[in-house]
């Protein structure tokens, strides 16, 4: 086990995560910086070791020091790095439950209206509309089946 392989081999990824607060818009696209991420790392790592004594991976200036006395990380080493962030599209539907209540005869009830809400991504296109449903009537009406068939 090295440091090395916390992030799956030596050209490995190390995932940065972003969240965004509620209620910004952003366009779905590819991000990307207009500088390097730059990132220092300090390590020390045990090629070969025992009880803290043996061979190690060290970043610059590092002193291990004796008992702590003098220890010091030193200057690290850098790392740059590209940051891109890809937005996809997306769109979210609200449409609350019709409830047509209860009668003997489906044609005793009443109509009822209803709303659906959408809400999409900037500038992500949309189309909305509602098909004859799982139980089509004469091939274009939609019509609700009952729990037995």
């Amino acid at each position: 086990f090295t440091l090395v392989n916390l992030f799956s081999g030596p050209d490995g990824n190390l995932p940065f995560y972003i969240r965004l607060p509620a209620g910004q818009s952003v366009s779905p696209g590819v991000y990307r910086a207009d500088s390097p991420l730059k990132v220092k790392w300090f390590y020390s790592v045990p090629a070969v070791a025992i009880v803290g004594i043996g061979a190690f991976f060290e970043s610059p200036g590092f002193k291990r020091g004796v008992l702590g006395i003098g220890f010091n990380w030193g200057s690290g080493a850098d790392s740059l790095g590209s940051l891109s962030i890809t937005v996809l599209p997306d769109c979210r539907i609200l449409a609350q439950d019709v409830n047509f209540g209860t009668a003997a005869f489906a044609s005793k009830l009443e109509p009822v209206q209803s709303s659906m809400g959408i809400r999409c991504s900037v500038n992500t296109p949309y189309y909305v509309s509602l098909n004859n449903g799982l139980s089509p009537q004469n091939g274009n009406q939609r019509a609700m089946k009952s729990q037995t068939g």
